[in-house]
């Protein structure tokens, strides 16, 4: 029997609004990759039936009916999730089943690790920019999940911040624990810069994410 997984009350739900609200719902290149539509009419009726769940998912009180309405099915795999939408709820009622796959939600051990850092004279140190960058992630992290209901448009609104800046940070918020402890520590054999960074297309997988900085897998 394989180990359960286990999410905070209200953690799971929160995590996959957001990721439907702000990287599927609001943009129109990522729902025509999922849809595999060409034809102008379906487009348009598509991106309409968007709007109007995006609004419904804004409204409390009909927000869970409305995951109800695009969600057939969600299943947990290892790092990621699997969402089974439904096509009619975004007008169109003679498609089949899309799969979309997010990351699992960011999730704070038991115990909090504490780390110890000894003086050596050959000691490696991270990039104290790089280091900043993923706090700065981190926290728009924390900020994202704590702010349940709202797009990354209406949480850029509403902190005064640029809408672009974070969505990259929110990406960069799921690098695999592995690199972010190369890069704290200095490690990794081709450091990135901080542009390299934010501009980076990260894979869902950990694993693939570990090839693509050039980890060793262990």
């Amino acid at each position: 029997r394989p180990p359960s997984t286990r999410f905070q009350q209200g953690a799971l739900d929160s995590h996959i609004l957001q990721h439907l609200m702000a990287e599927l719902l609001s943009d129109e290149h990522a729902l025509r990759r999922l849809a595999g539509l060409t034809q102008a009419n379906q487009l348009r009726d598509m991106f309409a039936a968007a709007t109007e769940l995006l609004n419904r998912l804004s409204i409390r009180s009909e927000c869970k009916q409305a995951l109800r309405s695009v969600i057939a099915a969600i299943r947990i795999k290892t790092g990621t999730i699997e969402l089974v939408l439904k096509p009619s709820a975004l007008g169109l009622p003679h498609e089949t089943c899309w799969t979309w796959v997010i990351p699992c939600p960011y999730r704070k051990p038991f115990r909090e690790a504490k780390l110890r850092i000894d003086a050596a004279s050959n000691a490696k140190i991270g990039d104290p920019a790089l280091i900043r960058l993923l706090a700065e992630a981190a926290d728009v992290r924390d900020l994202v999940h704590g702010s349940s209901g709202l797009s990354i448009n209406q949480l850029a609104r509403r902190e005064g911040r640029c809408r672009k800046q974070l969505s990259k940070f929110y990406r960069l918020s799921h690098l695999s624990p592995r690199i972010v402890e190369a890069i704290a520590d200095g490690t990794l054999s081709h450091m990135p810069s901080r542009r390299d960074l934010l501009v980076a297309e990260l894979p869902v997988s950990w694993d693939e994410q570990h090839l693509l900085f050039g980890l060793v897998s262990h």
